[in-house]
């Protein structure tokens, strides 16, 4: 098996009995299985795929904060989630900035996108930690995750592939 970096897919095609061809920038790929373990968006034509998740989530980041504001407001400095139905998440960065995110709206990235969305998560971001109501965004954007309508993954075959999919921004360990 060899794992190829950076080579997005163009095309995908298959020819005879379980054997696929997968086109890449990097040339064309034979291979008698094909698992596609990634977030749809983030891979070439795959229209069957595509109709199955749901788009968008995105991230501000906040302005450096003082050590004694990140000891209130998480003091062991680790990941954290809400239980909402769309949650929020939210982290520390190695600079005293706190990194959250969450699906503010079912959109794509684009400027005009990302400006509205970074709205909408800073209101949730002061709703959690009204103390950061006078905090300045230094950045925000938007980014794809494969999301499922009712929030679980999916694993199968599907016209000769194998799809591990809709880990809805929980991350893999839902895939037990």
């Amino acid at each position: 098996m060899r794992i190829y970096e950076n080579a997005p897919v163009l095309g995908l095609a298959r020819q005879v009995g379980t054997v696929h061809q997968v086109k890449t920038p990097l040339g064309k790929v034979r291979a008698r299985q094909v698992l596609l373990a990634t977030g749809t968006y983030a891979v070439g034509p795959l229209g069957w795929f595509r109709r199955r998740i749901v788009p968008g989530a995105f991230i501000v980041v906040t302005e450096p904060l003082s050590v004694e504001m990140l000891d209130r407001l998480v003091p062991r400095r680790r990941m954290n989630t809400d239980t909402k139905n769309f949650v929020n998440y939210f982290r520390v960065t190695p600079d005293n900035r706190l990194v959250f995110g969450g699906r503010a709206r079912f959109a794509t990235s684009n400027p005009a996108s990302d400006m509205k969305s970074g709205v909408i998560l800073q209101k949730s971001l002061i709703d959690i930690f009204p103390e950061l109501s006078c905090t300045r965004i230094d950045y925000c954007w938007g980014g794809m995750v494969d999301m499922t309508r009712d929030r679980l993954p999916r694993a199968g075959e599907y016209d000769g592939l194998f799809y591990s999919m809709g880990y809805s921004g929980h991350g893999t360990h839902m895939s037990t």
